[in-house]
């Protein structure tokens, strides 16, 4: 029950707050608060359903790979690069929880690579849209 009861709680509480970012804030949270509290949510549903950091950052990346398969067009790819990027960014947290001992530590590196991820993936996006 751990990894799915931090996974479920880490995506309602996301999905929750991202609408409310993107309604009142617009695009530019992609990049810059998005990251910080999908990390948040996912590192600390982990901590508090004491389950596996790497699974509930994964299992966050599969619910949102569903979401993205329902767009159809680069749905597929959207959903591979979920799945992935959670993935990375799960292990990039517990790497540096690991290396530091400190949860604070593991956020910080979860969103910083989360935010460079969507960064560039919201560039590219915007790119090939123009043009």
């Amino acid at each position: 029950m751990g990894v799915f009861g931090a996974g479920i709680t880490a995506v309602a509480a996301a999905y929750l707050i991202n609408r409310l970012l993107l309604n009142f804030l617009g695009p530019p949270v992609l990049v810059l608060l998005v990251p910080v509290w999908e990390e948040a949510a996912k590192t600390l549903a982990a901590h508090f359903w004491q389950a596996g950091l790497v699974e509930t950052h994964l299992l966050f990346g599969l619910c949102e790979a569903c979401s993205d398969l329902r767009q159809g067009g680069r749905g597929r790819v959207a959903a591979l690069l979920s799945l992935l990027g959670h993935g990375l960014f799960g292990t990039a947290t517990y790497l540096a929880l690991s290396l530091t001992g400190s949860l604070l530590s593991g956020l910080a590196a979860g969103t910083f690579l989360h935010s460079g991820w969507n960064g560039l993936i919201v560039g590219l996006w915007g790119r090939n849209r123009r043009g």
